[in-house]
């Protein structure tokens, strides 16, 4: 799965996450992606590009404590 995120890069805290190496930098926090400099996308906004692209995921009351990651 992808989500594009490039028209959410503006500001002073998301423009590092242009530099690709920067970019793939990211943790898991909870369920947030969250990256050195502050900059973070919640869980509903990730969930909400999915849905856009045609995707979707299935909405649970509670998010999978299981997550793999496959390179953004």
């Amino acid at each position: 799965m992808e989500v594009d995120l490039v028209n959410e890069l503006d500001g002073t805290v998301f423009a590092p996450l242009k530099d690709i190496d920067f970019f793939k930098e990211f943790i898991l926090e909870g369920h947030t992606l969250t990256w050195p400099n502050g900059a973070d996308f919640a869980p509903d906004f990730i969930h909400s590009s999915l849905k856009q692209i045609g995707i979707g995921l299935p909405i649970t009351e509670e998010p999978s404590r299981t997550t793999t990651h496959t390179g953004l």
